[in-house]
């Protein structure tokens, strides 16, 4: 179970690492408008453009689902953490079951002194 939440995350970090190595990428700092010549050289066609925006885009969607992903992960395994903590439902448990029979056996002793209480009188009614 270790193992593969383990394989689980380090496949989504990788994942998460990698959109977001791609979205730093991409966006570059354009040169100062002041000279155009250099800025004709290093300004991209508007298709090249166009295409890493969609790529961009697409890269920000991945890094959404993963979050999602990462989040159902982190939920089911709190879920996991909460069902299987044995050591502290069994405390308590027992802690329950210790206030029940402390309470029962004060409810014993109570009916034992009324029924004692309950002897003496009719021991005492018998006399009379």
């Amino acid at each position: 179970m270790e193992a593969e939440l383990n394989k689980a995350l380090d496949g989504i970090m990788h994942q998460l690492h990698q959109n977001m190595d791609y979205i730093v990428k991409t966006a570059t700092m354009r040169p100062d408008s002041s000279s155009t010549s250099s800025v004709d050289v290093n300004v991209k066609d508007r298709h090249r453009v166009a295409q890493e925006h969609q790529k961009a885009l697409g890269a920000c969607s991945n890094i959404i689902h993963t979050a999602e992903t990462l989040l159902g992960l982190t939920a089911a395994l709190k879920q996991q953490l909460l069902l299987n903590d044995f050591a502290t439902l069994n405390a308590g448990v027992n802690a329950r079951a210790t206030i029940l029979q402390k309470g029962m056996d004060s409810d014993r002793d109570v009916v034992k002194g009324l029924q004692a209480e309950l002897a003496e009188a009719r021991r005492k009614a018998k006399l009379l």
